[in-house]
């Protein structure tokens, strides 16, 4: 209800979140001049935090309103001295750093091209791929020098699905298309530092990659199911481009189930199959 904070006094509010769960707590200070906004506190489960009053208001007269987004603990402590050392002004708390944008390009045509050199960076490259002709659709991805890295797509007729690749150096490439059609092909290299956890499920009728999600350490569960004649394939990646696991290499259509040991982290797959097809991770 009340608070100084000149001349030798020193006024506190002390906030307890006694919850088991994060909570968000905002500081207001009433003032004779006016309301002054205080701090924002992201309160840990069962953790306090102490703000010192003088960082925000000079006064004589000084009262506190705190709300949160769930029940808190507020308390003030009140101290006098002389002389009083002025409280250094808080550092500001660094703004958090924003999601890498992924490097992206995009490239189009009709019938057989090859495109002009581009940079891609080690790790995790997508591709996603439409095809209206009537014959093959193969699509190459060469390094600079011309040797073949991976084959992005390899079907007859249309076509519309994904590819995932993992790029083993930094350096310039170059996409080699044969196709009797018109053509359009995005390539993105994503870098996520957070993905949704588990369970998932992930359905296509084409060669496609998953979106990301994390896995905890341990076991996890992989149901694959495919209505198809040909090869049916998964592969599992991390978020570093590196292939951990292949986790069904069959052919025709199935419905399969496998449990593996993995580290904690983000993960995507690549699916390879012309059919539909459903994968659920559970863990």
């Amino acid at each position: 209800a009340e608070g100084a904070t000149l001349d030798g006094f020193e006024t506190w509010v002390l906030v307890q979140n006694p919850n088991p769960t994060t909570t968000q707590a905002n500081i207001t200070f009433m003032t004779d001049s006016g309301q002054v906004a205080g701090p924002t506190l992201d309160l840990k489960a069962n953790s306090r935090e102490s703000v010192n009053v003088a960082n925000y208001v000079q006064t004589y007269n000084v009262s506190t309103k705190v709300t949160a987004t769930q029940p808190v603990i507020a308390e003030r402590s009140m101290y006098y001295s002389r002389p009083v050392q002025p409280e250094p002004q808080p550092e500001p708390e660094p703004e958090p750093q924003p999601e890498p944008q992924p490097t992206t390009y995009d490239f189009s045509g009709s019938g057989n091209k090859a495109t002009q050199l581009f940079t891609l960076q080690e790790g995790i490259t997508t591709f996603d791929l439409t095809h209206d002709g009537e014959s093959n659709f193969i699509v190459w991805l060469k390094d600079q020098n011309g040797e073949n890295v991976d084959l992005a797509a390899n079907a007859i007729g249309s076509f519309a699905g994904g590819k995932l690749v993992s790029v083993d150096n930094t350096a310039g490439y170059i996409l080699d298309i044969k196709a009797d059609g018109n053509w359009a092909i995005h390539v993105e290299q994503p870098r996520p530092t957070t993905a949704p956890g588990v369970p998932q499920t992930f359905t296509g009728n084409s060669d496609d990659y998953s979106p990301f999600f994390t896995l905890s350490s341990g076991a996890a569960r992989f149901d694959m199911t495919y209505q198809g004649d040909s090869n049916f394939i998964i592969w599992l990646y991390n978020s570093d481009g590196e292939m951990l696991e292949l986790l069904e290499n069959e052919i025709g259509s199935r419905s399969d189930s496998t449990v593996i040991s993995v580290d904690q982290g983000i993960h995507i797959l690549d699916i390879t199959g012309e059919g539909s097809w459903s994968i659920t991770v559970t863990q």
